[in-house]
């Protein structure tokens, strides 16, 4: 039973990741002309990675790259802002 439990934790949080992922790589390439593959290099990963600022809106412009900056627009508990 651990195990099961284990494995449906690990299987749902990866699935959520993976969809930060794709909203985030979806809104490059959509705000900035980016093709999928350039997108993806963009989604860095970790607590102080673009997929994080992106998904947690700490402000409302995201600078991905000198050509490419998308803004957050699910900032509803944003408190900090722009």
């Amino acid at each position: 039973m651990k195990v099961f439990l284990l494995l449906t934790i690990l299987l749902v949080s990866s699935y959520a990741q993976a969809s930060r992922k794709t909203d985030f790589v979806t809104a490059v390439r959509s705000q900035c002309g980016k093709s999928e593959a350039d997108a993806t290099k963009f989604a860095t990963p970790g607590r102080s990675g673009s997929v994080m600022k992106f998904v947690l809106c700490a402000s409302l412009k995201i600078v991905i790259s000198g050509d490419c900056i998308i803004k957050c627009s699910k900032n509803s508990g944003n408190v900090v802002g722009e």
